[in-house]
């Protein structure tokens, strides 16, 4: 499964990145704006998003709206500081940033891409966004053999 994580904070895009990457099948790219956030999104067609509603360049509510247009099917979690957001009605799910979210997060995704409809075959590796800072994308089957 292919899994797109759009989070400006290099510290919660981080945290996300470590948590999911616990699912070793997974496959998981990064963006830090809404620009990049695009462009993966038609390039590596993830089988799942999820979005920080605040970001630099553009709302998350307007990227939902052009992601869903391109792709209707698509699952999208929004994983925000907030409680509560008004305009996120087209989103699949919402969960609230904690230290402790990450299992949250991991059964939601498992929960709205079951494993039979998986879109994309895993690689084995993962896709940084450039501006990433901290953590290198290795293909972690390669480390957790050795």
């Amino acid at each position: 499964m292919k899994i797109l994580i759009v989070e400006d904070d290099d510290g919660n895009r981080l945290l996300t990145y470590l948590e999911l990457s616990e699912e070793k099948q997974w496959d998981i790219i990064t963006a830090s704006n809404g620009k990049e956030a695009m462009h993966l999104f038609v390039k590596e067609l993830p089988d799942i998003v999820t979005l920080d509603i605040e970001l630099p360049d553009i709302s998350g509510s307007s990227l939902i709206r052009e992601m869903k247009k391109n792709r209707p099917e698509i699952p999208i979690i929004i994983l925000t500081g907030y409680d509560y957001h008004p305009d996120v009605s087209e989103a699949d799910d919402y969960i609230v940033k904690t230290l402790s979210c990450g299992e949250e997060l991991r059964k939601s995704i498992k929960r709205l891409v079951p494993a039979e409809s998986h879109s994309s075959l895993y690689t084995g590796k993962a896709v940084q966004d450039a501006d990433s800072k901290g953590f290198s994308a290795e293909n972690r089957a390669d480390r957790d053999s050795a």
